[in-house]
């Protein structure tokens, strides 16, 4: 499969998408004489499915001349997850009342998180406070898409992930 220029990610999906399938081919009758699943023993992971490109200094440097060209509904979420190392997803969820601008804070509420884990107050810079002061959260942010789109301009293997990545090393 990577041989036909498919990412270790998309392998993985695949493959696992498959084990299930004949998992439950087996359990249904469907493969009688199937001792066992195929895919349980193997590794179908092509090593670069756990692997998350971490932001290196140029990525923060080309950002840089990136943050200017836009849209404050694709800023705010790029500046939260690169100060704060939150997800897409939750700066995404968030409505006007999970900002407490007073005390520069984003709130991370169960339902809204990934797990129980993630539910969290995250303090916010005071750069990202003035742009949430004038934001119009009526109209909403921008698509993961849109964002992710922008950062692969800079960087192919770019993600918004990446810059948290990068605050963990």
């Amino acid at each position: 499969m990577q041989d036909s220029g498919l990412s270790g990610l998309t392998i993985n999906s695949k493959c696992s998408l498959l084990s299930g399938l004949v998992s439950m081919c087996m359990k249904s009758g469907l493969l009688r004489g199937m001792a066992m699943n195929p895919f349980d023993t193997a590794d179908y992971s092509a090593g670069e499915a756990d692997h998350i490109y971490t932001a290196a200094e140029k990525d923060y440097r080309d950002l840089l001349g990136l943050l200017p060209k836009l849209l404050d509904r694709q800023l705010i979420p790029v500046l939260i997850q690169v100060y704060c190392g939150t997800r897409i997803s939750e700066v995404r969820k968030r409505n006007r009342e999970d900002f407490d601008l007073e005390l520069g804070t984003m709130q991370i509420a169960l339902g809204t998180a990934k797990n129980k884990a993630s539910v969290r107050t995250i303090p916010l810079p005071p750069k990202v406070v003035a742009l949430l002061n004038q934001f119009p959260f009526e109209k909403g942010w921008g698509t993961a898409s849109q964002i992710n789109l922008r950062l692969k301009s800079l960087n192919p293997y770019l993600t918004p992930i990446a810059f948290a990545m990068a605050l963990q090393t």
